[in-house]
């Protein structure tokens, strides 16, 4: 069996550059745009966007001024480094806050490399998205405790998973996601094609 088509991450982009509802990025800073595909094409696709203190509000619900308000797909031309924890409440140290909080369906869409890295004190344990990228690095944390990493939504890498992250109980996972199909259905309009429109020429 020999696979026809390979619709990888950067295949997607140009897929939806030509047929969905976009609008670009020009900052590191831009606010999200509910029921559209987000597109960060700075770099040429070499550059790197960073989730950290300045940008993460617009990763979550109920940001005044800013913040997801829609289902929202975010696609990065480049790589992504995660800082912080995406999609909670609130955060305090290590833990993400998300009791009393319903994710907002959320996909993020990177053509390069994704790293995830603990930087003391808002080390990441809680990822709540679809997270969909070439490869995928896990960096270890900078004081090792027992938070393992959670991803509510999916996990699809099309290249190398790498995980660095290393817990004191081994009976706990390092590692570990939770499958979300209310994010797929909320999301499926931004990343398939329900219908085509055609006409008969000839």
């Amino acid at each position: 069996y020999t696979k026809k088509k390979v619709l990888n991450p950067r295949k997607f982009l140009d897929y939806a550059m030509s047929r969905k509802d976009t609008v670009d990025l020009t900052s590191l800073t831009a606010p999200l745009e509910a029921n559209k595909i987000n597109i960060w094409k700075v770099g040429g696709g070499s550059g790197t966007y960073t989730i950290d203190g300045t940008n993460v509000d617009l990763f979550r619900t109920g940001t005044a001024g800013s913040g997801l308000s829609g289902p929202t797909v975010v696609i990065i031309n480049g790589n992504l480094n995660i800082q912080r924890n995406i999609n909670y409440k609130l955060q305090s140290g290590y833990t993400a806050d998300i009791s009393g909080y319903t994710p907002t369906p959320l996909t993020i869409i990177v053509t390069g490399n994704t790293t995830v890295t603990s930087i003391n004190p808002n080390e990441v344990n809680q990822l709540n998205a679809i997270m969909i990228t070439n490869n995928f690095t896990v960096g270890a944390m900078v004081t090792p405790d027992d938070n393992g990493l959670k991803i509510k939504g999916n996990l699809i890498v099309a290249g190398t998973f790498t995980n660095n992250r290393t817990r004191s109980d081994s009976r706990r996972p390092v590692m570990f996601v939770v499958t979300d199909p209310k994010m797929y259905t909320s999301l499926l309009p931004y990343l398939s094609t329900a219908q085509y429109e055609w006409k008969q020429i000839q």
